[in-house]
């Protein structure tokens, strides 16, 4: 019963489901790139490898936002933005 409580609770927080979407996609790439070896495929694994590095990017800056220095230059970045 606690098990099902604790994942309850860990996707409760929209980052962790944003990390899990984030390996799903890039499982997804890793057999693209893979098991197909035509060139749409190649070129397809590609462009899901470059999404799901944007969303690393995205989940870095979050991690920023939480450090006591790099947070308000974060904040002030994205203002300017």
């Amino acid at each position: 019963m606690q098990i099902c409580g604790g994942l309850k609770r860990y996707f409760q927080y929209g980052w962790n489901i944003f990390d899990q979407l984030m390996l799903i996609i890039l499982l997804v790439a890793v057999i693209l790139r893979v098991t197909f070896t035509n060139d749409n495929c190649f070129v397809l694994a590609r462009y899901v490898y470059t999404g799901d590095l944007v969303m690393c990017s995205l989940r870095t800056l979050e991690l920023y936002c939480m450090h006591m220095r790099l947070g308000p230059l974060v904040f002030t970045i994205y203002s300017l933005v």
